[in-house]
């Protein structure tokens, strides 16, 4: 694979093939493959986690599946710090230089937040399968974010032999502790009000205000989690 990063002269690049999953997987490629699309792909949507990671590698195992039916590709990586924006910029730059080919379309996105699903799901198409790496993990209980996607539906490539350091998947100090205060916070709320109903109240009060607040609970510290993820 031939990879000019200073050359300024236009190239065309072919409107991405469709191709069914049989004839897309190059046999040096090693992938898992999670809930397969009947539909024909014309485009990887690359996650690009906040992990070190071999870029080159990255990029060739991209090339690799990308290259041969012409498919389009498109580097999604999320950013939880703005402190951490220049360096996941320079990063998407760099794996588009690499993995740049005239058969080829390569575009890139950055989001902001945790949520990757949520991400994911908003510039996902029909068409799209989405790539991720062995050890690329999303919420707070740290679940396999292939296994996670397969669950919603959507169709996944898994890349294996891919080493990454998962030591910056995990929550700055500050963040950690954010997200443990106030999930800490709604459940003394709510155990306090629970024990105030079961003192000052009796029969069918009591259980209905036990009742109502069990789920209301629950989907405050949902939907917190959903924010800080």
């Amino acid at each position: 694979m031939a990879v000019s990063i200073l050359d300024s002269k236009p190239h065309l690049q072919t409107q991405p093939q469709a191709a069914s999953l049989a004839d897309l997987r190059p046999a040096s490629v090693s992938v898992l493959t999670l809930n397969p699309s009947p539909k024909p792909v014309r485009r990887l949507v690359v996650l690009i986690p906040n992990l070190e990671m071999d870029e080159m590698e990255v990029a060739r195992r991209i090339w690799e599946l990308a290259s041969p039916p012409h498919l389009a590709v498109l580097f999604l990586a999320l950013c939880a710090d703005s402190v951490d924006e220049p360096r996941i910029r320079r990063r998407l730059a760099t794996l588009t230089a690499l993995t740049h080919d005239e058969r080829i379309a390569i575009e890139t996105r950055l989001e902001f937040g945790r949520n990757w699903i949520a991400k994911i799901k908003a510039v996902l198409r029909e068409d799209d399968i989405v790539v991720c790496y062995a050890g690329h993990t999303t919420g707070w209980n740290r679940a396999p974010i292939d296994r996670a996607l397969d669950e919603r539906g959507v169709s996944v490539w898994t890349l294996k032999g891919l080493e990454m350091n998962t030591a910056q998947a995990r929550r700055k100090p500050f963040a950690e502790f954010l997200f443990w205060s106030v999930s800490l916070a709604i459940i003394a709320v709510f155990l306090w009000f629970q024990i105030r109903v079961l003192t000052i109240s009796e029969g069918w009060a009591q259980n209905t205000l036990l009742y109502i607040s069990v789920p209301i609970e629950i989907g405050l510290l949902w939907l917190w989690h959903t924010i800080s993820m």
